[in-house]
């Protein structure tokens, strides 16, 4: 049997039934089985299950960045000591060099196989600007840039119009819709091969409905900027929690029993408690990617250690002993690919579209270890940004952005989020026993009321109710 390979940063996760070791990536193959709950609580801390688990006792998934004889593990393939003969990849002009040319080989290769012109979901922002200025860099001047709008108010969207202005490129926007009819949270086992958590899947989706309308029945290779942030944008963040790991742990648990009077608080002493608590709860690479520190408040704590460890030891054997190392390859493999990708992912490919994701690609991932040990702490993306700068004007490129997501939190207040919310913890429901009770309706209530909440409960309704629904429709 032929050893089959797994790379790091995969984004269709195949999965293999323990008892029989047959192999599928489908999820017909373990609807019958038993929720493994070690899953369930990885999407409610780290937005997605991470790898060896499944949502299911008797299914695992292949790890990625392994190598198997069937179901059998082999090896890890670690990424290599990557040398560059001609020019050591040593300053940002070198990275820069070095990041056009895989992504423009990515864009090639894609496109040799279409005769269309290329999409992509375009922000405004560095990772989708860059993309479109590589299309354009290599000719592709019929490009399509498709940008979703939050409504009349958004900034991101105006400044999106006006950076495809200037590389002369089509441009189209996608305005929000003003109902509360999420498909999503309708059918998400249908639609994903298994639970994740993020809020901005609904604008997702709605974008990725709009662009297969927008196209009518052509199928075309749609360009994806997600996972430029998890390889060139963590230089802030690395240092930030280096340092907080740099107190001692003893004062960081003390600090970090606050978190029980502000959790659902919207403020400073909110932010800087919880970063504490995730710090003093989680190995620096399970800490970084956690999406909030709500476990034993919200959610269980029976399986923090087992998830602690399948993930240190995951991106350990990959990436090494070196922190920084671990908390790049943490973003890109669990959060960029198994979060960020799966909201596009699935919908665009059900109607025929080929979504690439350049900067999730295995030699991306070998050139992102090297940029975070660069000396004089390089700033965030610049090779993305120098690049970009050569097509736009700077202050398009070298600017604060917002992330993709609706900032009024709407969703959260409406009437059908609020009631499948409630239903997580239904006394029959599939993932009840995982939900503290007494809390949830304590949020609930907040909720009717339309008060204002954290950011890391927000987090934490919508993974509990997608990941509800996810096993209420498989």
């Amino acid at each position: 049997m032929d050893n089959k390979k797994y790379l790091f940063t995969e984004t269709t996760p195949t999965f293999y039934n323990k008892k029989n070791e047959t192999s599928n990536n489908s999820v017909s193959l373990s609807k019958t089985n038993d929720i493994d709950f070690r899953s369930v609580q990885s999407v409610l801390q780290f937005g997605a299950i991470v790898p060896p688990l499944s949502p299911w006792v008797d299914v695992a998934r292949f790890l990625p960045g392994s190598t198997y004889q069937g179901t059998t593990f082999i090896e890890t393939n670690s990424p290599n000591d990557y040398r560059e003969q001609s020019e050591p990849l040593i300053t940002v002009d070198s990275f820069q060099r070095k990041i056009e040319k895989i992504v423009d080989a990515h864009i090639l290769s894609a496109m040799s196989e279409s005769s269309a012109p290329p999409v992509v979901l375009f922000s405004g922002g560095v990772d989708s600007g860059f993309l479109a200025s590589r299309l354009v860099a290599l000719g592709f001047q019929d490009t399509l840039l498709i940008n979703y709008s939050f409504g009349n108010e958004d900034r991101e969207s105006d400044l999106a119009k006006s950076m495809a202005k200037e590389l002369g490129l089509r441009y189209e926007r996608v305005s929000k819709e003003t109902t509360d009819n999420h498909d999503v949270l309708f059918r998400p086992g249908q639609i994903y091969s298994q639970p994740f958590g993020d809020v901005s899947v609904v604008p997702t989706s709605e974008l990725a409905l709009a662009v297969s309308n927008a196209l009518g029945g052509d199928r075309r290779v749609i360009f994806d900027g997600t996972g430029a942030d998890g390889a060139f944008g963590m230089t802030d963040k690395v240092h930030t929690w280096k340092n907080i790991y740099k107190f001692p742990e003893l004062l960081r648990r003390a600090i970090a029993t606050s978190y029980l009077i502000f959790w659902n608080t919207n403020g400073s002493f909110e932010l800087y408690s919880r970063i504490i608590k995730r710090s003093s709860q989680m190995p620096i690479s399970a800490a970084v990617v956690a999406q909030n520190a709500l476990r034993g408040i919200l959610y269980t704590d029976e399986h923090s250690s087992s998830l602690n460890l399948c993930l240190q030891k995951w991106v350990e054997d990959v990436a090494g002993r070196s922190h920084a190392h671990q908390i790049v390859a943490a973003d890109l493999a669990l959060t960029c690919a198994n979060v960020f990708a799966q909201k596009a992912l699935a919908p665009l490919a059900a109607n025929g579209h080929k979504l690439i994701f350049p900067f999730l690609d295995q030699e991306i991932f070998e050139v992102a270890l090297k940029y975070i040990d660069l000396n004089n702490s390089p700033e965030n993306k610049a090779p993305l940004k120098n690049s970009l700068c050569r097509h736009v004007p700077k202050h398009m490129v070298w600017r604060p952005k917002s992330g993709f997501a609706d900032t009024s939190n709407s969703i959260f207040y409406s009437t059908e989020v609020l009631e499948k919310f409630r239903r997580t913890t239904d006394e029959n429901g599939p993932i009840s026993t995982a939900i503290h009770k007494n809390n949830v309706t304590r949020i609930c209530d907040l909720l009717s009321k339309k008060k204002p909440l954290s950011a890391q409960v927000f987090n934490f309704i919508w993974a509990a109710t997608f990941t509800d629904r996810w096993f209420r429709t498989v």
